[in-house]
């Protein structure tokens, strides 16, 4: 795999493959990648989890989030 992007690199092809891509689709790549690290953030969090934990850990994870912006 390596060896194909390094020809591809070289021969400028990524430009043109690039190019060839609609800018509405880049936009939802990115919006679909942007939302998928929001979820691992939130699961990383404890926002987002299991039914097993208990309801006490979140709310002090959304509070504590709420309170100084960052974890």
């Amino acid at each position: 795999v390596g060896c194909f992007l390094l020809v591809l690199t070289l021969c400028r092809a990524c430009t043109c493959l690039a190019g060839a891509i609609s800018p509405s689709t880049r936009h939802t790549f990115a919006i679909g990648i942007g939302l998928f690290l929001l979820l691992i953030g939130m699961v990383l969090a404890g926002i987002v989890a299991d039914a097993e934990i208990a309801g006490e850990d979140r709310l002090s994870s959304v509070l504590s989030l709420a309170a100084t912006g960052s974890q």
